[in-house]
């Protein structure tokens, strides 16, 4: 649920600056915390198999993948899709090296400040809005069920 927020701002602000349509592909469990974005176009699920997620998306031709989970499937699906694609410095060594030594040099910029570093290159700029999650209204919570302190 963390990165669909972290990354939020992002979707948002490359479809507002870019007036582009955004596909987002995700986990099946996780399709409806994106599926009510009015940022988003289409949400793409990942399959058992991997080999049957990249079929599917390579029928969708896209212009460009914006890769910001950085793993070793989001990198497969990206080659295998031989589409340009952005994506930004998870600083894996980095962290290894703080919870290992205690010697911290990680940037002191916020995750998401690198996720828009990543995407200078097409003229976006944060828009500053914040994060967001988009939640029907279908949906209501009392608040009198909540814990506030």
């Amino acid at each position: 649920m963390g990165d669909v927020i972290l990354t939020s701002s992002v979707v948002r602000t490359v479809h507002n600056q870019l007036n582009c349509e955004i596909h987002y592909l995700i986990k099946d469990s996780f399709r409806d915390l994106v599926k009510h974005s009015p940022f988003v176009h289409s949400v793409h699920t990942l399959s058992e198999s991997l080999e049957s997620t990249i079929s599917k998306l390579e029928k969708e031709n896209f212009d460009l993948i914006l890769d910001l989970q950085k793993n070793r499937k989001s990198k497969k699906i990206t080659k295998e899709l031989k589409t340009e694609a952005l994506t930004f410095s998870k600083l894996n060594v980095k962290k290894w090296i703080l919870v290992q030594s205690g010697i911290n040099l990680l940037p002191k910029s916020h995750l998401i400040d690198r996720y828009f570093d990543s995407l200078k290159g097409l003229g976006i700029k944060n828009d500053d809005l914040g994060n967001e999650l988009f939640i029907p209204s279908s949906i209501s919570v009392s608040t009198d069920k909540l814990a506030l302190p």
